[in-house]
């Protein structure tokens, strides 16, 4: 069994890249910088997004200045920033890979802040077609994502048992403003905090934290791209890569009334 243990590592900048299309790099790859996703898609910075069929064309606005949803980024802004806690349930159904230091209750400690980081409007729009590719319009389920609010701000996140020990910058999406979430996707072995998998040879993570502010709340969900290779049994130089994604963990715990927990 392998212990893929997360070493402690010193902040730098941060490569932001918007999309359910994240890299599923594996603990102990090579080295890179993490990479933030959020569901809709973006390579984020100054060039010109892509979102599958569609490109993003970004409008910069003031915190004071009303977005084309009809609020202000001030207003997105008022229920995410400052401290937030809520209980947390690390999963038990996680497969062949055994989670720690923390397994059961716990509790979840996020502090979010803005200090002047980019506040753009990001409005998709269908790619123009390449020529000799025809103009054939695409599939409706490939449509453009909704568009939305983009606000970059810093998080310090950490988890009771000091599984979980992280700063970091997020971009903050809200297609709504009364829907404000991001994602980001972490290599094991860049986590500050103690966090590890024991896990059958041949099995990596990557590990995905999700936070929402939404109509229910402040939730989160953990989980992980859990990625399993097998070996050619003839001994050839092939084999076979498989991905599944596995739940970790959520905030608030799953209820059986009242609203939902994690995302």
């Amino acid at each position: 069994m392998n212990r893929l243990r997360l070493a402690s590592s010193t902040r730098r900048g941060w490569a932001f890249a918007l999309g359910l299309g994240a890299s599923g790099v594996g603990a102990g790859c090579g080295s890179t910088d993490n990479v933030e996703v959020y569901p809709g898609g973006q390579t984020g910075g100054e060039q010109p997004a892509t979102d599958g069929p569609c490109d993003a064309v970004y409008q910069e606005l003031a915190l004071d200045e009303v977005a084309p949803f009809g609020a202000t980024p001030a207003t997105v802004l008022e229920p995410v920033l400052g401290t937030h806690t809520a209980p947390l349930l690390w999963s038990s159904n996680t497969g062949n890979i055994t989670l720690g230091p923390e397994q059961g209750l716990s509790d979840v400690e996020l502090i979010a802040s803005y200090t002047g980081g980019r506040v753009a409007w990001a409005h998709f729009v269908e790619k123009e077609a390449t020529p000799g590719e025809g103009t054939a319009a695409a599939p409706a389920l490939l449509s453009c994502t909704p568009d939305r609010l983009e606000v970059d701000i810093d998080v310090q996140l950490r988890t009771g048992g000091g599984a979980l020990a992280e700063r970091f910058v997020a971009t903050l999406g809200a297609p709504t403003p009364d829907n404000a979430q991001f994602t980001k996707v972490f290599r094991l072995d860049t986590l500050g905090g103690s966090f590890f998998i024991t896990a059958p040879s041949g099995v990596s993570a990557v590990l995905q934290l999700t936070v929402v502010w939404d109509v229910f709340g402040f939730r989160g969900l953990i989980d992980g791209e859990v990625t399993t290779e097998q070996p050619d049994p003839s001994g050839g130089g092939g084999g076979t890569v498989s991905g599944q994604r596995v739940p970790f963990g959520q905030w608030p715990p799953p209820s059986n009334s009242g609203g939902p927990g994690g995302p």
